[in-house]
C-alpha cells in the first residue's frame, strides 16, 4: 500500500471509532453492515448522525462536505427548511400508507397500469409500479 494513502486510511480509523463500532454491530444484521453497496467500503464507512445543507457530521462529531448529495436527489441540500415543511406537511396529511386509495392515485399520477395480484384464486388489492402505461396520443382529441 502506499505510505501516503496508509498514513490517511490511520488518520481515518482514529478519527471514526464511533463509526467502527456501528459498522460492527450492523454487519450482524445487515450485508456489508450498510443498506447500501455504495456505502460500503474499507475499513469501514462513516455513519452519518446528521446532516443541514451541504455537510454532515458523523458519529464521532467529525465534519464533512457532502459533495455527492445523493447523485442529485439532494440538490436542496440535507433538510432544507422547504422541502423539510413540505415533507412535514403530507406525512402529517397521512395516517398509514394504507389510507385512500393512494395506490390508484399514484398510478394515475405517474400513468402507471394497476396489475391485480392473483393469490389462491382471489384478485388482491390494485398494485401499481408494474408496467408504465403508454402516454396518450398528443394527435388524438
Amino acid at each position: 500500500m502506499y505510505p501516503d494513502l496508509q498514513k490517511e486510511l490511520a488518520t481515518f480509523e482514529r478519527r471514526t471509532p464511533k463509526s467502527a463500532e456501528a459498522h460492527k454491530k450492523n454487519l450482524k444484521r445487515i450485508p456489508l453492515g450498510v443498506a447500501s453497496n455504495y456505502r460500503a467500503y474499507d475499513p469501514w464507512p462513516i455513519f452519518v448522525k446528521e446532516a443541514s445543507g451541504s455537510k454532515f457530521r458523523d458519529l464521532d462529531g467529525n465534519e464533512y462536505i457532502d459533495h455527492n448529495l445523493t447523485f442529485g436527489a439532494l440538490m436542496a441540500g440535507h433538510c432544507h427548511p422547504a422541502v423539510m415543511k413540505a415533507v412535514e406537511k403530507r406525512l402529517l396529511a397521512c395516517r398509514t400508507t394504507w389510507n385512500g386509495n393512494w395506490q390508484r392515485k399514484f398510478a394515475t399520477a405517474f400513468r402507471l397500469r394497476c396489475a391485480g395480484l392473483a393469490t389462491a384464486g382471489r384478485k388482491r388489492r390494485c398494485m401499481p409500479f408494474v408496467l408504465p402505461a403508454p402516454l396518450p396520443d398528443a394527435t388524438r382529441s
